[in-house]
């Protein structure tokens, strides 16, 4: 019997696009984590009307995930804290904090930043995702 070695095809690593879904399923937990219980059939907290009529009261205050975003397709005003979406291959960038003491990153006794964060380089080109980004030319 002669074995051979099995040859397998990498992929190649998913380009960010700007909108686009995430790729594929992304387990964020293990499916015996208590993120993944089903709560269908859970009882019901004995205060959720109250909760529920204390954050939507019908006056000015709402629940309001603050995900964030572009407030329109094109507008550079944005919403909320923005995010984007990256794999386990993006390069990590080193941040310059106004309060590096108070902030992961960063070495603490120089106050310098070290590469720690997954920025993608898009981020970093649209100064309104990223304070202090590259401005455009």
């Amino acid at each position: 019997m002669v074995a051979s070695p099995v040859t397998l095809a990498q992929c190649p690593a998913p380009v960010p696009v700007e909108g686009a879904p995430p790729p594929g399923p992304l387990p964020l937990f293990p499916p015996d984590n208590w993120w993944n219980v089903d709560v269908g059939s859970a009882p019901v907290d004995i205060n959720s009307a109250n909760y529920i009529a204390f954050i939507n009261n019908g006056g000015t205050r709402h629940l309001h995930p603050d995900f964030g975003g572009e407030a329109s397709p094109g507008s550079v005003d944005i919403y909320g804290m923005p995010y984007a979406i990256v794999d386990g291959t993006q390069l990590k960038q080193a941040v310059t904090f106004q309060y590096w003491d108070e902030s992961d990153g960063v070495n603490y006794s120089t106050g310098q930043g070290i590469p720690f964060y997954p920025i993608p380089a898009q981020a970093v080109t649209q100064p309104h995702w990223v304070e202090g980004g590259v401005q455009p030319s």
